[in-house]
């Protein structure tokens, strides 16, 4: 009776009593004195069977109840509950202690797998759930959240690797185009100086250009006037031939006539040395322009294409300047010829006839020459105004080039500005990535 449980106990009191109002039922067999003493015996064995059935069903009553406060407990989450003082035998011990070991197993698996998600909350994933002492689906479930947690931390090395490779492409290019950015303002603050004084530098040629348009326009009404002269000492030949009388006269007004010629051809040798000087200097800033523009690269071709221009034009201003001087020269050679051929006029009036012819043809001479030189001085006024035309589309050009300068250094510092918003973006973005 020791091991038996209550209900056990129950049954075998029921089955005591059972069995004693069996027996009261034959007690009408025997004698009466000895009836009545059994049938005392009997009444007061069948209430203790009772009695002890009745306490039996109570304690197992007790325990039922005890046991279901207990699995109440456990199903709001509180595993501290146990059945403790275990008084029963048989099969209700065994129940008990089967609740007490269901409610270990929840509470050690419930524990188990609270603290491994406690370090996978924390980010660190190398807490698992100890399957030993698990069976079946706990098992099962055990090796699941341990695989999880496993799929977890490698998803989570993965992603740190990514936003760790992604940190440092992303600075890499942020630092690339704020670098950039930083070039490209020192370059356009480069370009704008050098537009600056492309602008300064071009004004300047405008202003000479100007100037030798006005000193080509003096040569070539020189040239002009020149070109009276030789006709009116043509005609002055013309009528030396006709009048042997008027000889000593009209020489001497031809000798008046050739000594402007000397003179005028004087100024044209000062003016195409003026010239000279501002074809030499015009070159000199075409090719300190074509030097700059190549500095400036891409934005300068424009300019280049211009700058070759004007070198091309002072080069065959140059060329012009140095046919006129041989012009020039051979005016004077001739008109020292025509001073020492009136001057035999003056002295030799009898040999007049044949210096005039001499005279007339040196005169033809000079027309022909004086002719080239207005040529040459007409096409010296076409070439210095080309350049005026084309120093004014370079001044035009540095212009152009100054404001694109001016645009890119706005947007290199915008560029900047950008940059730096990007990379404050992905560091608040890389950081609300590692925290969370």
């Amino acid at each position: 009776m020791t091991n038996s449980s209550s209900l056990s106990r129950a049954g075998t009191a029921a089955l005591l009593a059972v069995l004693t109002a069996a027996a009261a039922a034959l007690l009408p067999w025997l004698p009466v004195a000895e009836a009545g003493l059994y049938a005392s015996a009997a009444a007061a064995l069948s209430a203790l069977c009772a009695v002890a059935t009745m306490l039996f069903l109570a304690k197992a009553r007790r325990w039922i109840v005890r046991t279901q406060e207990v699995c109440t407990a456990v199903a709001v989450g509180d595993f501290e509950q146990r059945l403790t003082r275990l008084d029963e035998g048989g099969e209700m011990l065994a129940l008990l202690r089967a609740v007490n070991h269901l409610v270990d197993v929840t509470d050690a698996f419930v524990r188990e797998a609270g603290a491994a998600m406690d370090y996978v909350a924390k980010g660190r994933f190398f807490r698992k759930i100890q399957p030993q002492g698990f069976g079946g689906h706990f098992l099962v479930s055990a090796n699941r959240i341990n695989e999880a947690t496993e799929s977890m931390g490698a998803k989570v090395t993965h992603f740190a690797s990514l936003t760790d490779g992604f940190e440092s492409q992303v600075g890499s290019v942020v630092e690339v185009v704020a670098s950039a950015a930083t070039q490209l303002q020192a370059t356009s603050s480069s370009l704008t100086g050098l537009a600056n004084s492309t602008m300064t530098q071009t004004t300047a040629v405008a202003a000479a250009t100007e100037e030798a348009s006005a000193n080509v326009g003096a040569v070539a009404s020189a040239s002009e006037e020149l070109s009276a002269s030789i006709g009116e000492i043509t005609r002055q030949v013309g009528d030396s031939l006709r009048t042997i009388q008027a000889a000593n006269d009209k020489a001497k007004l031809a000798n008046d006539q050739v000594a402007t010629l000397s003179q005028a051809a004087e100024e044209i040798g000062s003016v195409i040395t003026l010239i000279r000087e501002i074809a030499e200097q015009t070159n000199l800033l075409a090719l300190n322009a074509t030097i700059e523009a190549a500095r400036a690269g891409e934005a300068g071709k424009g300019f280049s294409v211009v700058a070759s221009e004007v070198k091309s034009l002072a080069n065959q201003t140059g060329e012009a300047t140095a046919r006129i001087q041989d012009q020039v020269e051979g005016i004077r050679t001739a008109t020292g010829k025509a001073v020492h051929a009136i001057g035999e006029i003056v002295t030799a009036i009898d040999d007049v006839s044949r210096i005039s012819a001499s005279v007339n043809l040196s005169v033809e001479e000079q027309a022909a020459a004086t002719s080239e030189i207005s040529k040459n001085v007409q096409e010296a006024s076409a070439g210095t105004a080309e350049v005026a035309r084309s120093t004014t589309l370079v001044l035009e050009s540095a212009g152009e080039t100054e404001s694109a300068a001016r645009d890119v250094q706005n947007a290199a510092g915008e560029l900047s500005r950008q940059a730096e918003v990007l990379r404050a973006e992905v560091d608040r973005y890389l950081g609300a990535a590692r925290s969370a």
